[in-house]
């Protein structure tokens, strides 16, 4: 019946004449998965033991389903290979069928695990039903010229493994056990993909040969190791020695990978962005993670991918070899030691819906283990700064794309030691200025603490908040804790002090940024609907940040309030209801420092505005030297597009600061170059203050 099903089935979607080629191809495919099926029923537990079994199962039956399909597989190549290449839709069909059954490898595992129905017979079935797809779909890539000779190893070498262990077990010889071998069982599905990969018309045929044999060496070897430990020539101890080498050649391998990908994938990147500007963008996002080891595999993967579909057919250059053979080393080993977020390592090593753990490794992840527990909780808490990362490179990149670095640099030798002292001076008052805010609250609570001392904190503070993603947020415990730790303050005077400045700062900074953009819409420089949509989102910032101001004014609670609602919700949460506590009473003492005569409260924000007034001049200088004196509406539209990049959750806004100076002057149609020139001279600055304030926090931390 299931011969007849298939004849019909090639009848309908070829030629009758083709159909019986693919048919008599397909037949005996067809006959090995029943004879398997047949040879390992036995296995298969009888009905008084089964547990809401019907049949076989649901995830035998998933690979019996393979099974057919890989009958199907060998008749469309074989009648796909008579054909010339794009002749039809038929050429596509064995790389579509060969992935649906590598999908299908996953499920059948999955759905077994899930259901709790794993018995012998499905991990006999699937063993097989492997085995036999990827003879099958390695015969017909050679058959459409799609991968060398010498990949028929790949598909014989099961066969040619059982064919020894029979013949051992005839001669009456010792046969050891074999260890599961996780990075095994990830190499045949990394060697299914390729297979799958590689039969699809459109890569390139000269790439996949070449990448075969990277691919086939590792699966091969991992035979070639199984058969030594059956045959008992390779015993533990020699076993620990050689495990011990592979570990440390897949680390140096992975980390040789990622540096040819850094240092070759930059020229690269710009002859493409030179052929195919589109395709540059995903160029460099796929480089860069890459190099960060963030979705590392999955990088590789695509630009393996990408690589094969549009490199020339022309000789590839030696930096494109280079490359695409650190994509394949990155596919087959990892991105190894430290790497930002490697979330592909638990579908390749663990078996999804199993709660074992394995005991064996590939090379590179077994290295990980030899980490510390701490760096390594430290890297995996920092998948979000691999995209952070990845976001700053493609700013950076449509900063740079169009602009001259030579024309950039150029106008900072113009700069003296004039300059650099204005410069310093300026800066000096923008951190007295924050400073002196801060002292004014807590001069009215009752602590009155060294302007000095408060501008050390006040550095101290912008340091970790440079480093911290975010609209320039993060280190506010940092002054806190000096207050208490260094001046005997109460902890919720100290909190109070910190929450009152900062959100005044905030305030008024959205304000400014709110008025800012209101003036250039109304001369007509912005894009009239982005900047509506900008100012809109502000002024609802500007509405939340002074609802939250005035509630606390007149004694309302309203953080605490919210955490209240959620401690209601989720009170099992540890330390839920102890911080609500302890903000409600942080909320009550801001409230107190805010409701202050008006005098008082115009004190707070003069001292914000000079502090502005600082910054913009700031702005103005460093342009001004740089020889482009701004006009006082340019010089709002760079001050406020500067401000907008730091909001946006990228630490020191990196590329988002370059992105914005660069697209503010070209809509003045000025000089875009002056604008990266003007964003160095800032991030020396900002390097030089950031050092300066972990100094500060180094060596004013208590001693433990």
């Amino acid at each position: 019946m299931a011969l007849t099903g298939l004849f019909v089935l090639f009848c309908f979607l070829i030629t009758p004449q083709q159909g019986l080629l693919g048919w008599l191809a397909a037949a005996p495919v067809m006959g090995v998965v029943h004879w398997v099926l047949w040879k390992h029923l036995a296995a298969h537990p009888p009905p008084a033991h089964r547990r809401l079994l019907f049949g076989l199962g649901a995830a035998n039956m998933i690979t019996i389903a393979r099974g057919w399909l890989i009958s199907v597989l060998a008749g469309t190549a074989f009648v796909a290979a008579g054909k010339p290449v794009a002749a039809d839709w038929i050429i596509w069909l064995p790389a579509w069928l060969y992935l649906v059954i590598g999908c299908g490898d996953f499920c059948d595992g999955l759905v077994a695990r899930l259901t709790h129905t794993e018995s012998l017979l499905g991990k006999r079935l699937d063993m097989s039903i492997d085995a036999l797809g990827l003879l099958v779909a390695s015969v017909a890539a050679l058959f459409l010229d799609r991968l060398p000779l010498a990949f028929l190893m790949v598909g014989l070498s099961y066969y040619l493994f059982q064919l020894g262990l029979t013949h051992r077990r005839f001669k009456g010889k010792i046969l050891r056990s074999v260890a599961d071998r996780p990075f095994g069982r990830a190499m045949a599905g990394i060697i299914m993909g390729f297979v799958g990969l590689a039969l699809i018309p459109t890569l390139s045929a000269a790439l996949l040969k070449h990448a075969a044999v990277l691919f086939m060496s590792p699966f091969l070897l991992g035979f070639v190791w199984d058969w030594l430990v059956v045959t008992g020539r390779l015993g533990d101890e020699t076993a620990d020695r050689w495990g011990l080498f592979f570990r440390r050649s897949g680390t140096i391998a992975a980390g040789v990978a990622r540096l040819v990908i850094l240092l070759a994938g930059i020229p690269v990147w710009q002859a493409v962005a030179a052929d195919r500007p589109a395709g540059a963008l995903v160029g460099i996002v796929l480089w860069c993670m890459m190099v960060s080891g963030w979705l590392g595999r999955s990088a590789a993967v695509a630009g393996a991918c990408i690589t094969a579909v549009y490199l020339p057919p022309a000789t590839p250059t030696v930096l494109q070899w280079l490359i695409f053979d650190g994509m394949v080393v990155l596919i087959i080993a990892g991105t190894g030691r430290w790497s930002l977020w490697q979330p592909e390592d638990r579908l390749f090593l663990n078996k999804i819906g199993s709660n074992r753990t394995p005991t064996n490794h590939s090379p590179v992840e077994r290295s990980w283990r030899a980490i510390s527990p701490l760096s390594l909780q430290w890297i995996r808490r920092r998948h979000l700064s691999g995209l952070m990362l990845i976001v700053a490179a493609v700013l950076y990149w449509c900063a740079f794309r169009d602009l001259s670095l030579d024309r950039a640099l150029s106008p900072l030798l113009d700069w003296h030691a004039g300059h650099l002292a204005m410069l310093f001076i300026v800066n000096a008052a923008i951190v007295l200025a924050m400073s002196l805010r801060w002292k004014l609250i807590l001069r009215r609570s009752g602590h009155d603490i060294g302007i000095q001392v408060l501008a050390a904190y006040r550095i101290g503070a912008n340091a970790i908040s440079y480093l911290t993603p975010g609209p320039q947020f993060g280190g506010e415990p940092f002054q806190v804790g000096m207050l208490i730790h260094r001046h005997q303050t109460v902890a919720r005077d100290a909190a109070a002090s910190v929450a009152a400045d900062r959100l005044i700062e905030f305030c008024i900074n959205c304000i400014v940024l709110l008025v800012g953009l209101i003036v250039l819409l109304q001369t007509r420089l912005l894009v009239a609907a982005a900047s509506a949509d900008t100012i809109a989102g502000i002024t609802i910032v500007v509405l939340l940040t002074g609802s939250i101001l005035l509630a606390l004014a007149i004694g309302k609670t309203p953080l605490s309030h919210w955490l209240e609602v959620v401690c209601q919700r989720y009170g099992k949460w540890p330390g839920l209801a102890s911080a609500s506590a302890w903000l409600q009473t942080a909320e009550k003492r801001t409230g107190e420092m805010l409701r202050q005569p008006p005098r008082v409260l115009m004190l707070y924000i003069s001292t914000s505005l000079v502090q502005w007034a600082f910054m913009i001049g700031e702005f103005w200088l460093i342009y001004f030297v740089c020889g482009l004196p701004l006009s006082p509406t340019h010089l709002i539209g760079v001050v406020t597009a500067a401000r907008l990049a730091f909001l946006l959750p990228l630490p020191g806004a990196l590329g988002a600061l370059e992105s914005s100076q660069v697209l503010m002057l070209s809509t003045f149609a000025l000089d875009p170059s002056i604008g990266l020139t003007v964003c160095l001279v800032f991030r020396v600055r900002d390097l030089l203050l950031v050092g300066m304030g972990i100094g500060l926090v180094w060596s004013r931390l208590p001693a433990r």
